[in-house]
């Protein structure tokens, strides 16, 4: 386990290196692009009612989410604290979140993240009123069901008599 003191340090400079040292983002690929293939690199998804907005998380080891410019993703909301939580990759495919002491707390799938959490594609995280969905880049243009939709398909076949 890491001391968070260390951890913020830590943090803190690295953050400062890559916000000096940062490139611009390449251009999202088309919506044809991505519907024919399937798109490897890792992101956030909001939904919104009039698209969707992604957040590509490739070219760092650490994304800083926030309402802060300061941030790597931005999130105009009242609820979300300035520096609120970051995603940490430690190897490919294998991400982190972790709350920087927000005040409205991080959720992954519901359940408040009081320490660093792993998460895995499909995850709902929730920072104050948004929702955003972690995609690890293994899933293709078509986005699986939401959980809720699964569980209860999974309820109705398992309520079902057994025949012999």
């Amino acid at each position: 386990m890491i001391c968070w003191k260390t951890y913020v340090q830590f943090a803190a400079l690295r953050s400062r290196k890559l916000l000096s040292q940062r490139n611009i983002e390449p251009e999202p690929p088309d919506e044809k692009e991505i519907e024919t293939g399937v798109d490897c690199r890792p992101r956030l998804l909001l939904r919104l009612p009039d698209g969707m907005i992604y957040f590509w998380l490739h070219n760092q080891q650490n994304w800083r989410i926030g309402r802060s410019k300061d941030c790597d993703i931005v999130l105009a909301d009242q609820c979300v604290s300035r520096y609120h939580a970051t995603v940490q990759r430690v190897e490919p495919g294998e991400f982190y979140l972790m709350d920087l002491n927000s005040y409205n707390g991080s959720f992954i799938n519901g359940r408040r993240v009081r320490e660093i959490s792993r998460i895995h594609s499909g995850d709902r995280l929730n920072f104050g009123q948004i929702e955003l969905e972690f995609y690890d880049g293994t899933f293709s243009r078509v986005e699986p069901s939401k959980p809720e939709e699964v569980t209860a398909e999974l309820k109705s076949q398992s309520s079902r008599p057994m025949v012999r």
